[in-house]
């Protein structure tokens, strides 16, 4: 598939969000919870909405690129894109989404949609709906950080499990994530057993970190160029180190910079204007030449910081970088009929 790569970050950012708001739109849930429909269990002091049901074709966003069978399935986890909210019975407020209300949906729909319409290359693409953790909860009180988000990876889990079980076909797939998604990814990978590890293509934990202790599982292995399969690519991106976000990848010990897929300092380009350089001290893709708005994200943002542009800064290369590695995992399993 030929792109333009004369593509700015600022088209891309456009695009992302464009193609976001149409489809939201078109899409709507047309359910109405009630008080009696509310919270059947405790988690965190939380109580939290009946888990979805993955067979509901409601619970996906899909989008079936690959027509002829001959490619790969993408599986995405959103990143956090939900507040609190409040019920109007109780007056309680809840720190996780609940994914029948319009504005939760449509939330995750814009993200879904957006980074389907930058980054897919002819795959089948999977993302869950799923009760994660809303910005209020994992930000405003970050002790609760890992407990919140490993019950909203509950729901993840579940997904994961299905979409394997009804909709992969035991076809090659990649495994993406984003902020909080990227949490859920590497919890993912941290119980995925040998007969599944053995069709993963890669996995993308985008905007999130990889520590020592993750290292000891058997499937995180971490990616040391542009096209070995069966590993892990992390990045987080700022424009020094200075302007890290401790919480989301201080400590982290693997890092590949997206614009060469270097795990060493070599510098690359990056979309005509911008420089990337990976920091090998703190594995931190450092940008320079960036002139546009970035928005930070609330309670633990910082200046410098590009958490919220991981993906348009990327997605040119992040799409080609899928093609490629699909191609790779393809030809050696081609050589092995």
């Amino acid at each position: 598939m030929k792109r333009n790569r004369n593509i700015s970050v600022a088209s891309m950012i456009k695009t992302l969000f464009f193609a976001a708001f149409c489809t939201i739109i078109l899409v709507s849930c047309s359910s109405k919870v009630t008080h009696d429909q509310i919270f059947d269990k405790e988690f965190d002091g939380i109580r939290l909405l009946p888990a979805p049901d993955y067979s509901d074709s409601r619970m996906w966003y899909e989008n079936l690129h690959d027509k002829n069978g001959n490619d790969a399935d993408l599986f995405y986890i959103c990143s956090t894109e939900t507040t609190d909210w409040t019920d109007d019975a109780t007056g309680q407020t809840f720190h996780f989404a609940d994914i029948t209300r319009n504005e939760h949906r449509s939330a995750l729909l814009s993200e879904m949609a957006g980074v389907d319409s930058l980054i897919a290359t002819g795959c089948n693409f999977y993302s869950p709906y799923y009760r994660q953790v809303t910005i209020d909860g994992l930000l405003a009180d970050t002790i609760n950080f890992k407990s919140r988000s490993f019950a909203a990876f509950q729901d993840v889990e579940h997904a994961f499990n299905y979409f394997l079980k009804h909709k992969n076909n035991n076809r090659p797939f990649i495994l993406m994530g984003y902020s909080q998604g990227g949490f859920c990814v590497l919890e993912l990978l941290k119980r995925m057993t040998a007969d599944v590890a053995k069709r993963m293509v890669a996995a993308y934990i985008i905007g999130y970190k990889v520590t020592a202790d993750d290292l000891k599982y058997l499937y995180i292995k971490p990616a040391t160029g542009a096209t070995d399969i069966g590993v892990t690519i992390c990045y987080n991106s700022v424009d020094s180190p200075d302007a890290e976000i401790p919480l989301l990848s201080r400590g982290s010990v693997i890092g590949i910079n997206p614009a060469n897929w270097h795990t060493n300092a070599t510098p690359a380009t990056l979309c005509d204007t911008l420089t990337a350089t990976l920091d090998t001290v703190t594995n931190l893709v450092c940008i320079s030449g960036y002139k546009g708005k970035v928005n930070k994200i609330p309670y633990i943002g910082r200046n410098g910081n590009y958490h919220t542009l991981e993906i348009p800064f990327y997605s040119r290369v992040l799409s080609q970088n899928i093609t490629d590695r699909i191609n790779a995992w393809q030809r050696l399993h081609l050589q092995h009929k």
